[in-house]
C-alpha cells in the first residue's frame, strides 16, 4: 500500500513539473515574440524617422541654394574707362548694380536704388569765373551738360533723378547741388523721364580750387548698406573745359 502511494505521489510531481515547464517556456517563447515585435516596430519608425529627417534636411539644404545662388540679371557696363574701378556694391535693400568709382568726362555711369535704375553720362565739363554776369562766392562754377536714361520701369521727373548729387573737390566733404534754377542761361532738366526714355541737359554748382573734381551721391545715400550703389566721376582739372 505504502509503496504504491509512493508511485502515485511521484507521477503526480512530474505531471506538475512537466507542467511548470511547458508555461515557463511558452512565457519565454511569448516574451521572445513581443521582444521581436517591438524590435522590428521600432525599426521601422527609426526608417521613417530617418526617411522623414533626409526629407527635410535635403529640402532645407535646396531652400538655402536658392538663397545663396539666386538667379541675378547680369548688369552690363557699357561705355566706360578702362581705369573704371568695378567693385560689389555695399548697398542694402537687394541693390546689385556694382560700385563704379573713377569714372571721366564722357562715361557713363549706372545706377540702382530703391525707386529703379537709370544711367547718367556726363557728356562734358568745364569751370567757369561767372556766369549770367555773377561770380561764384566760392572760386569757380562747375558747369555739366549731362544725359540721364531711365532704365526704370516707373516714369520720374529729372529732379527726382539728380536730387542728392553733388560736386566737391574734396571727398570728405558734402560738395554742392544743383544751381541750375538760379541761371537762366541754364538748360535746367525738369521734364518727366518715362522708361527707356532719356533727357539731356545741364548741371552748375559752385566748387573751390582744386587738382581734380568729384561728381557723386552725397555719402549719406550710398555709405554703408544704403539706398543706391556708389558711382563717383573723378574729373581731374586738366580734363575741363
Amino acid at each position: 500500500m505504502k509503496s504504491k502511494l509512493t508511485s502515485f505521489l511521484i507521477i503526480v510531481s512530474s505531471i506538475l513539473i512537466l507542467g511548470a515547464c511547458a508555461n515557463e517556456e511558452d512565457t519565454k517563447a511569448n516574451e521572445d515574440e513581443q521582444n521581436l515585435n517591438e524590435t522590428m516596430e521600432g525599426n521601422s519608425n527609426k526608417g521613417e524617422d530617418s526617411s522623414d529627417y533626409d526629407a527635410s534636411e535635403a529640402s532645407t539644404e535646396d531652400n538655402n541654394k536658392l538663397e545663396e545662388d539666386p538667379e541675378k540679371s547680369e548688369v552690363v557696363l557699357d561705355n566706360q574707362s578702362d581705369s573704371v574701378e568695378i567693385s560689389e556694391t555695399t548697398a542694402g535693400y537687394g541693390i546689385e548694380t556694382p560700385d563704379q568709382i573713377g569714372l571721366k568726362v564722357g562715361d557713363t555711369g549706372y545706377f540702382e536704388d530703391t525707386a529703379g535704375t537709370y544711367d547718367i553720362t556726363v557728356n562734358s565739363a568745364e569751370l567757369l569765373d561767372e556766369l549770367d554776369g555773377e561770380e561764384s562766392q566760392a572760386d569757380h562754377f562747375f558747369l555739366m551738360n549731362i544725359t540721364i536714361k531711365n532704365t526704370g520701369e516707373e516714369t520720374w521727373n529729372a529732379q527726382d533723378f539728380l536730387y542728392g548729387f553733388r560736386v566737391t573737390d574734396d571727398l570728405e566733404s558734402t560738395g554742392y547741388g544743383d544751381y541750375a534754377e538760379s541761371f537762366d542761361s541754364v538748360e535746367q532738366m525738369t521734364d518727366d523721364i518715362a522708361p527707356n526714355e532719356e533727357s539731356t541737359g545741364q548741371f552748375v554748382t559752385e566748387v573751390y580750387d582744386g587738382d581734380t573734381y568729384y561728381f557723386k551721391l552725397r555719402s549719406g545715400i550710398t555709405e554703408g548698406a544704403g539706398d543706391s550703389n556708389n558711382v563717383v566721376w573723378e574729373i581731374a582739372k586738366e580734363e575741363l573745359q
